[in-house]
């Protein structure tokens, strides 16, 4: 494996950050987000439930664009024969 000093200083800086939380990792994630709210930069949240696609395609719900994916998988399927 390659030495990369890089690596190595993220590596001892989080280690010092848990360190210093005696590892306690929902003090050291309420950190992590103290620290992202005071840089005054965007970021994304994610949620932990993501949508479900007929929330958000329509199509979804009435079988519409499986029937679409269904007949170009066939049109493809025959082209090749």
């Amino acid at each position: 494996m390659n030495h990369d000093e890089i690596l190595e200083e993220i590596h001892k800086i989080q280690e010092e950050h848990a360190k210093s939380f005696n590892y306690d990792i929902k003090a050291i994630c309420e950190d992590w987000r103290k620290i992202q709210a005071e840089s005054g930069r965007k970021f994304v949240t994610l949620t932990s439930d993501p949508a479900e696609p007929s929330s958000v395609y329509p199509e979804y719900r009435s079988g519409q664009a499986q029937k679409q994916v269904a007949g170009l998988r066939n049109a493809r399927v025959n082209a090749q024969e």
